[in-house]
């Protein structure tokens, strides 16, 4: 009778529960837009890492501490000038706030995408034709600002923007999607050197006669530690590095601005009032500031002293504030957020995530060496923002697009995954000859690739059989590779294919259904 009672409450709870269920998939049917916002919810929450290290959150705070940092500064060195231009002393710190907003959406964005589809398809062509043709228009038909063309103005309206802050991503776009097609063998070198041309080396031209030399040397400094983790020797980068600064070099001092800069550099007391003043300015910024600074918001420089104090010049204004204490704290949070950057982006699954990730956070840290070197007198003037901290939305954009980049990248990461991939491409193919002449067997090993004496395409028609009676099992001795690891566990594994069937399937992913259990994950 229990058993009964039992079983009948069984079912009239399954049918209440039933009941319960239908009634709120009816509701969710009717609020469509909290059905959206489930779905995203679900979407981010899948994007989670299975494992969080300390470079996970090294990464996120100090990148939220240093928006934060930047809107205290930006409202700081900003308020004097709002007050006196806008009646609002507020102005700029509003603008930066919408500015933040709207590149943290684009993060958001960014990090939620594949980061293959970023280099891969028709998108990108069409995105480096609108970019080249920006930067055309900016430098010779935008109005001439600050002594350079660099600013797209939207026509009928008060908006404008920098063309270079996002010429500089979708370069570092078509540099991945070059090494992917190298590697894969779908680009010859007339394709090769066409795409570079278009993609990279017209940008870096429209964008160097601006001019704007910081941004041309971050991206090149960013392309050749690509190359790198492509692969391309160092000696080639080394005398490549060289002949192009050479050619920099040179430019720079056929130009009459230019080499003013440089010999305002070595002397800045030469022309205090015009040429040297803003240098000094900084100067005096630093020295007023001591070793604990004034007090946040007690600048006297920002108040008409030091121009741009709000954009390129805020380190200047942060020194004096903060003092060398600030300003060295300041320097190792920014450290700290590029160094947890690239040891992400040593996770990467693939080779194209690793040299996107790590070209994407160079190019943070090489601009943000290059506006400090400048505002202290280390480098001539650039122009170039303060990452994350100076005020303007081209440049937040741009790095928060970066950074969102950079996430996509560490999103769809996975350490076992990158350690077997890393694992495979170690292992090559070595031909063993006999004294005798005869052809030998093919087997995978570790190491550099040579095939002793012959090519792989001749070794594999050699040992390609005739008739059926010429097969025979010729055992080959290989390593026993642990899949989850990528490490090998020093047990030697032995098989009796064929050599043409050894020689099926060399660089696709081991099948384990045309194996035994003991043999599988093994490389023979």
């Amino acid at each position: 009778m229990s058993v009964r009672r039992s079983n009948a409450a069984l079912v009239e709870r399954n049918r209440y529960e039933a009941e319960r269920s239908s009634r709120v998939s009816h509701k969710r049917v009717g609020l469509r837009p909290l059905g959206v916002l489930s779905r995203i919810k679900d979407h981010y929450a899948s994007l989670i890492p299975r494992e969080i290290t300390l470079y996970h959150v090294l990464f996120l705070v100090s990148l939220v501490v240093l928006l934060i940092f930047g809107l205290f500064m930006v409202y700081s060195a900003s308020a004097p000038a709002s007050e006196s231009s806008a009646e609002n002393h507020t102005y700029t710190l509003v603008l930066q706030v919408a500015w933040i907003a709207i590149g943290s959406a684009f993060a958001a964005a960014f990090a939620s995408v594949d980061y293959h589809r970023f280099y891969k398809g028709k998108l990108l062509v069409i995105v480096c034709i609108a970019i080249l043709i920006l930067l055309i228009w900016t430098r010779f038909f935008s109005p001439k600002t600050k002594g350079a063309y660099r600013w797209f103005y939207i026509p009928g309206t008060p908006v404008s923007f920098q063309p270079s802050e996002f010429a500089k991503i979708t370069i570092l776009l078509v540099v991945v999607s070059v090494i992917e097609k190298w590697n894969q063998g779908e680009m010859d070198i007339k394709q090769l050197l066409g795409t570079c041309a278009l993609g990279v080396i017209a940008p870096l031209v429209m964008v160097l006669i601006q001019p704007d030399k910081g941004t041309t040397a971050t991206v090149v400094v960013s392309i050749f530690v690509m190359l790198h983790l492509a692969g391309v020797d160092i000696r080639i980068l080394l005398a490549a590095a060289i002949i192009l600064f050479g050619l920099f070099l040179a430019y720079s001092l056929l130009q009459e601005y230019s080499r003013d800069r440089i010999m305002i550099l070595l002397n800045p007391r030469s022309d205090p009032l015009d040429k040297g003043y803003q240098l000094l300015q900084s100067w005096y910024a630093f020295g007023k500031g001591g070793l604990f600074g004034v007090g946040l918001g007690l600048s006297s420089q920002k108040y008409g002293y030091l121009p741009e104090a709000h954009n390129d010049f805020i380190f200047s204004v942060m020194g004096e504030e903060l003092g060398f204490v600030g300003c060295v704290l300041f320097l190792v949070l920014f450290t700290t957020f590029i160094y947890a950057g690239l040891r992400l982006a040593l996770r990467a699954a693939d080779q194209e995530g690793l040299i996107l990730a790590t070209g994407a956070m160079v190019l943070l840290g090489f601009q943000f060496l290059v506006n400090i070197c400048s505002v202290l007198g280390l480098i001539p003037m650039t122009g170039k923002p303060l990452p994350f901290i100076s005020y303007g939305g081209s440049s937040v954009l741009s790095c928060m697009i970066l950074v969102g980049m950079v996430a996509s990248v560490i999103l769809r990461s996975d350490p076992s995954e990158r350690v077997f991939i890393e694992r495979r491409k170690r292992m090559h193919l070595v031909e063993d000859a006999t004294d005798s002449g005869s052809s030998g067997h093919l087997t995978l090993v570790e190491g550099k690739a040579s095939l002793r004496h012959q090519s792989i395409e001749g070794a594999a028609d050699r040992l390609r059989p005739t008739s059926r009676t010429s097969r025979q099992e010729t055992p080959v001795v290989g390593h026993t590779l642990n899949r989850s690891t990528g490490r090998s566990t020093g047990r030697p594994s032995v098989s009796l294919a064929s050599p043409s069937t050894r020689l099926t399937g060399l660089g696709q992913a081991h099948d384990p259904r045309h194996t035994s259990d003991d043999t599988r994950g093994r490389f023979s």
